[in-house]
Formats: structure tokens, C-alpha cells, sequence
């Protein structure tokens, strides 16, 4: 059993517009045959320069995760995810929040 964790910020600046990121991660390996992964990210562009959009937003989202080990270099994973704006820019303009979920077969050389 291991356990992982990280975080990461990013900040930046173009002319006097600005925006930044946040991001912590955390992954458990229960046993040789699950892991268990979660994120959660929030980012913010008040002035618009990296989403186009005009008045700025903000965009939280989290992730749940579990992945299964095939083999020595692949992996069977399943994701749920949640995104939450502070606008609708979401289905078309309609929605503040989406949902997801993904599974995947990954493989790795």
C-alpha cells in the first residue's frame, strides 16, 4: 500500500490581465490490484484571457477514480467527474455544472 499526493499552483500575467490555477491530487494503492485516485482543481480568469470569456469565470472541478493493474504496463480505469462554474458555460451556455464519467484501457511502452 502507498499513497501519493500532490499539489501545484500556476499564476500568470499577460499586460494587465491575470489568472490563476490550483490543483491537489492523491492517489492510494489499496492493494496490488486497486487504486483509488482523487483531484480537485480550481481555476480563475476574472479578466478572460485564457477562457475568451469577456466578464471572467471561475471553474472548480473533482475527480473519483480507480484503476485496476493489467499486466506489468497497462491499466482499466473508471472516472466520475464534476465541473462547477460561477456561469453558464456549459451545454451551450445553459449550465454551471457537467458531469462525466470515462472508463479507459491504457497501455504504456
Amino acid at each position: 500500500m502507498s499513497v501519493a499526493l500532490n499539489a501545484n499552483i500556476d499564476v500568470g500575467k499577460e499586460g494587465d490581465a491575470w489568472w490563476y490555477g490550483v490543483l491537489l491530487m492523491a492517489r492510494y494503492a489499496v492493494s496490488a490490484r486497486l487504486r483509488l485516485s482523487a483531484r480537485a482543481e480550481h481555476f480563475r480568469d476574472p479578466d478572460g484571457v485564457r477562457t475568451a470569456i469577456v466578464d471572467g469565470v471561475a471553474v472548480t472541478e473533482a475527480t473519483l477514480g480507480a484503476a485496476v493493474p493489467v499486466g506489468g504496463n497497462g491499466e482499466l480505469r473508471l472516472e466520475g467527474r464534476v465541473d462547477l462554474a460561477d456561469a453558464d458555460i456549459y451545454d451551450a451556455d445553459t449550465a454551471s455544472t457537467h458531469a462525466t464519467v470515462t472508463a479507459a484501457a491504457l497501455a504504456w511502452f
